[in-house]
């Protein structure tokens, strides 16, 4: 199995995993609820990413590559994964926050006020942040290519930590 078909096929398992908890989290109304859980949650979720794309990397390691899996090998098939994973995400994001639950950030702007309002912060920089909120959810495919490069970004640091832990050298007997 080549990385290239390894890197498709675990980006498009990877993907699926990530749509799944974003269901998940979504119905459960936590996201929307209390913004420390939604942050923590979020944070959650790029934990899995993370581990995602270095399981890849280790799996494909210790399973298909013969003799010698260099540095550069483990971080192209993580990005392959995460760029994989990355369209997905932000691909299902664009359609969920369109078509399926398009009230979704004006009760996130809402319970943000809420949360904000509750710690003191000063009126100004509270609309400052709920104009930024707002701004975004006005134009979702605008959120495409920033999701996109930040998936790529975290997808990079993990490539260069699965291509650093599962490299190897061809032993000769």
């Amino acid at each position: 199995m080549t990385t290239a078909s390894f890197g498709l096929r675990q980006g498009l398992i990877g993907g699926l995993i990530m749509i799944i908890l974003s269901l998940l989290l979504n119905m459960s109304g936590m996201m929307e609820k209390n913004m420390i859980a939604a942050g923590l949650l979020g944070m959650l979720l790029f934990v899995v990413f993370i581990g995602i794309v270095i399981y890849g990397i280790g799996a494909f390691s210790k399973k298909h590559a013969e003799g010698t899996f260099t540095f550069g090998d483990g971080f192209k098939l993580g990005i392959t994964i995460a760029l994989i994973m990355g369209i997905i995400s932000v691909i299902f994001g664009y359609i969920y926050q369109t078509f399926i639950d398009p009230d979704q950030m004006e009760r996130m702007a809402s319970s943000m006020l809420e949360f904000l309002e509750n710690r003191g912060v000063p009126e100004d920089q509270i609309q400052a942040t709920i104009d930024k909120m707002r701004e975004g959810s006005e134009n979702p495919i605008a959120q495409l290519p920033r999701g996109l490069m930040m998936y790529l970004i975290i997808g990079a640091i993990a490539s260069a930590i699965g291509g650093a832990i599962f490299k190897k050298k061809e032993t000769f007997a």
